[in-house]
């Protein structure tokens, strides 16, 4: 069960590198409208490229659903921080209220609740099996 290298790996990594360079650059700039938006969601795009790429050397499905875990919280967040960017961006802050925020989060959030509880119902995947593509092992669920 160890990693092991794949060609595919290192574009993940040059993303990761490019999306926190980014994330360091709105920081700096972060009382530019959207940019604070902007912060958050170039962080959560390094996560996504960052645990994935640590998935994509695994050839066996545990490390790989291991990293799937803890990659899904990005994937089910960024588009709704993408949606925080445009708004914000777009100078109609008046629409984020408490309640609009937290009906607009209820499906990533309930979706991430059901992969992590998974083993307890089955909601989100009955099995999964490591697909063999040339030079890399995908996991399907």
């Amino acid at each position: 069960m160890e990693w092991e290298y794949t060609p595919y790996a290192l574009p993940l990594l040059l993303a990761a590198a490019i999306t926190t360079l980014i994330a360091l650059v709105a920081w700096r700039r972060r009382h530019v409208p959207g940019a604070y938006p902007l912060f958050w969601l170039m962080i959560a795009a390094t996560a996504w490229s960052l645990t994935y790429f640590a998935e994509y050397g695994y050839s066996e499905v545990a490390p790989k659903f291991f990293w799937t875990r803890f990659q899904y919280p990005s994937i089910a967040l960024v588009p709704m921080i993408w949606l925080w960017f445009a708004i914000e961006y777009t100078g109609h802050e008046a629409w984020l209220t408490r309640r609009r925020v937290a009906l607009a989060l209820a499906i990533p959030l309930a979706s991430i609740l059901l992969l992590w509880t998974n083993p307890w119902h089955g909601l989100m995947y009955r099995q999964m099996r490591i697909e063999a593509i040339p030079l890399v092992h995908v996991l399907d669920i």
